[in-house]
């Protein structure tokens, strides 16, 4: 397997980095019977890299002093900030032209970047929308709960009920994961992902400014470089191992997308481990691609995810140690739908840490059977 470009700071104890900053964030998650699993970020950048939760403080001072909506943020605490990047999320968001269906039942499409601006118009407001700097923090929140299965989870199922309930696991944990968003320019990870001549200026808050942006605080966030098109050219020069070029002087980093997959893959191992814990049982944990749908802009998106899952089962199961069970509760990944024989050096069937890999098309709530019988199902 190819050696990570970057070496990793393990993730804290589930929660804890957010429990540091927010004395009552267990009961802010547990009251709605949810678990929201909170990440640092890893990066061997040092100390200017912030966790999620020290960000989003940086977000709330950012915009409270330099933002267009000063008097929103103001007042606004950190929990508050974080009950809102769930509570205001939108229940369609989808396409490359923003379709969206809102909690009040409005839907429409278009204009999703006005909001939290001057220019912005009902029912696009801040008050009821999140924007979309808020959403690429936002996106960082996974949310778990507990489901009972009526069929096997076909992406086309339609709601309908198996009555042969020997062809599906009675029950099991539904993770929302959510990967980069690239499908869009200029919004969402496509920031820090890709590099071009229209997006890396000033104009978008890339490179030295009198007043700080939030831009910047992203790119600190990732441990990426500040600076405009030219002077990261000259990085991807010194440093061509990281980036796959696009075309039409476009560039992929790949390393601050190792980065923001991981996030994501940490928090669904964590997680998954923590609910077979506390269920005594062992987690059969169902994968597909995050953001290898239409959110894809490169057709090797998929090898880099198969390769970083690998390289983060690797990790945690060495650097968690210390701090907790490791993932001991989790006996099985199953990667679907994502077409690649291989992650990194293993293949089909081989073990990680114990944790045996399956890379076949399954659906996520068929049942298990053999040895896997009764093993707790975890699907994102």
């Amino acid at each position: 397997m190819r050696s990570p470009l970057w070496s990793v700071t393990p993730f804290r104890s589930y929660c804890s980095d957010l429990a540091r900053n927010i004395s009552t964030e267990r009961t802010f998650v547990d009251r709605r019977g949810l678990a929201a699993s909170v990440p640092k970020c890893l990066s061997t950048q040092g100390p200017d890299l912030c966790s999620l939760s020290s960000t989003a403080s940086v977000f709330l001072l950012h915009q409270g002093k330099y933002g267009e909506k000063k008097e929103f943020y103001k007042e606004m605490s950190l929990l508050q900030f974080i009950d809102r990047l769930l509570s205001k999320r939108a229940v369609v968001f989808m396409g490359p032209v923003d379709q969206y269906l809102l909690l009040n039942k409005t839907s429409g499409s278009g204009r999703w970047e006005t909001i939290g601006t001057s220019s912005e118009t009902p029912p696009l407001v801040l008050e009821n929308c999140l924007s979309y700097d808020e959403i690429k923090l936002s996106a960082l929140l996974s949310v778990s709960s507990f489901s009972y299965f009526i069929n096997n989870g076909d992406r086309n199922n339609m709601g309908y009920f198996e009555a042969n309930r020997s062809r599906v696991e009675e029950n099991g944990v539904i993770i929302g994961v959510i990967g980069p968003r690239l499908d869009k320019s200029t919004v969402m990870e496509y920031r820090e992902v890709v590099i071009c001549k229209e997006q890396n200026t000033s104009c978008y808050g890339y490179g030295p400014s009198e007043e700080p942006t939030l831009q910047q605080e992203f790119l600190k966030f990732y441990g990426s470089v500040n600076g405009t098109y030219d002077k990261v050219l000259e990085q991807i020069g010194s440093h061509p191992e990281q980036y796959l070029e696009l075309g039409r002087g476009k560039y992929f980093d790949r390393l601050m997308y190792e980065k923001r997959l991981a996030l994501s893959i940490d928090t669904l191992l964590i997680e998954a481990n923590y609910r077979a814990k506390q269920k005594n049982k062992m987690a059969y944990v169902h994968v597909v691609g995050l953001g290898l749908g239409v959110w894809k802009i490169t057709h090797q998106q998929n090898k880099i995810f198969m390769d970083t899952f690998a390289q983060r089962l690797e990790l945690l199961g060495d650097e968690l140690k210390h701090i907790s069970d490791e993932l001991k509760h989790i006996s099985d990944v199953r990667f679907a739908y994502i077409h690649e024989t291989s992650a990194g050096k293993y293949s089909n069937g081989d073990k990680i840490k114990g944790i045996t890999l399956h890379m076949i098309d399954k659906n996520p709530q068929e049942k298990l059977a053999g040895d896997d019988e009764g093993k707790k199902v975890n699907c994102w």
